[in-house]
């Protein structure tokens, strides 16, 4: 943690170089997808983007990736995009990215590789329900070791080494700001056994 360290100042700069970055790999995509429909490829591939992770400036008391598994880490930019599917859909459901995999096997027909973990997407576009576990896991340079499971808006964070457990309700409490562990016992027990 970089409390004391660093200040608000150092953060917002620091925050302001990676938007400079996101801005010059979406130019970058850009790019990529121009040069795809210049080619005549575009209807006939499916193209995915996604990200591996987020970056926190000091919304918990870090910088960069990896010392915590909060949501500015976690929620990231994913996207499919299948030739001849002519509207936008968007999916509020919380999704994995082990799951991009097999989704993209079923669109195109094909069993995919024996024992892949996830599952197809595909179901939630056809507006059927889909609930999944969600589970990240960090181990930052030998000072973090985390866990998390996501259960629809609960979340819960294990840390490893001092056993700490961090409950929230994200449709409530967005910014992990309120951690209900104390409050609700039970749940925090039943997720904890569900994500060891």
């Amino acid at each position: 943690h970089l409390l004391g360290v660093l200040n608000e100042t150092d953060a917002s700069y620091l925050e302001k170089v990676y938007d400079l970055k996101v801005k010059a790999a979406d130019e970058r995509l850009g790019q990529f997808m121009s040069q795809i429909k210049t080619m005549g490829l575009i209807d006939n591939s499916v193209i995915v983007v996604f990200s591996d992770h987020g970056d926190e400036f000091m919304e918990h008391n870090a910088i960069d990736h990896g010392a915590t598994l909060y949501q500015e880490q976690l929620h990231v930019v994913s996207m499919i995009r299948f030739p001849s599917y002519g509207r936008r859909q968007d999916i509020q459901t919380p999704v994995r990215t082990i799951d991009l995999f097999p989704t993209v096997f079923e669109a195109l027909g094909l069993e995919g590789p024996a024992r892949v973990d996830g599952v197809s997407l595909l179901p939630l576009l056809r507006g059927k329900p889909l609930k999944l576990d969600v589970y990240a896991e960090s181990d930052y340079r030998l000072f973090v070791h985390q866990r998390m499971i996501r259960q629809g808006n609960y979340k819960l964070i294990l840390d490893l080494l001092d056993g700490k457990r961090e409950l929230y309700e994200l449709e409530s409490d967005p910014l992990e700001k309120n951690d209900l562990s104390s409050a609700d016992p039970r749940r925090t027990y039943e997720m904890e056994q569900a994500l060891r």
